[in-house]
Formats: C-alpha cells, sequence, structure tokens
C-alpha cells in the first residue's frame, strides 16, 4: 500500500531531500532550503511511500502571487499530473 505523509522529523528531512535529489540530480535541493521553506505555515513538504519504502517526494505551497494562491495553469496542470506516473516510475528505479 502507498501512502503519502508529511515530512515532520529531521530523519523525515533527510528521507525527503534522499528521493528527491535522485529523481532531479540535476538540481539538487540544499537542506537549507527546506528547512527555510519549513518555516512558511503555508508550505508542505511530503513524502510516498510503498510497503515502508520511500517511492515519492513533493512539496506544496500557497504562492503569494496569484489571486487564489496557485499557481498552474490548465495546460500545465495536465503535463504534471501526466508527468506523475513518470516521477514515481524514476523514483522506484532510484530507489531499488
Amino acid at each position: 500500500m502507498t501512502i503519502v505523509r508529511p515530512v515532520e522529523s529531521d530523519a523525515d528531512i533527510d528521507t525527503y531531500l534522499e528521493v528527491r535529489n535522485r529523481v532531479h540530480p540535476e538540481t539538487p535541493l540544499p537542506r537549507e532550503v527546506v528547512l527555510d521553506d519549513r518555516q512558511d505555515p503555508e508550505h508542505l513538504d511530503l513524502i510516498a511511500e510503498r510497503d515502508g519504502i520511500p517511492v515519492g517526494a513533493a512539496s506544496a505551497s500557497k504562492f503569494g502571487g496569484a489571486p487564489d494562491g496557485l499557481r498552474s495553469s490548465p495546460r500545465r496542470a495536465r503535463r504534471t499530473a501526466t508527468s506523475a506516473p513518470r516521477t514515481i516510475s524514476a523514483t522506484r528505479r532510484c530507489a531499488a
């Protein structure tokens, strides 16, 4: 079973960074950025686990520059939704 849960501890931050940086090795995310982002109450980092094994990482945040707080066009949202399986698949390959 796959569960998605919030990043809550230092160990979770390590796991989040490990998964995220394996999926995006060309743009590694420094730990300091995650720590800074966590200061914003509108920001949420997530870890996806399948049978206890980390298989995905994501972040969500309210964007203040848009009237509704979101920044995505319908076209971009479709691309994001269709790329999610590829990202998860890439993460599984990296986690294996």
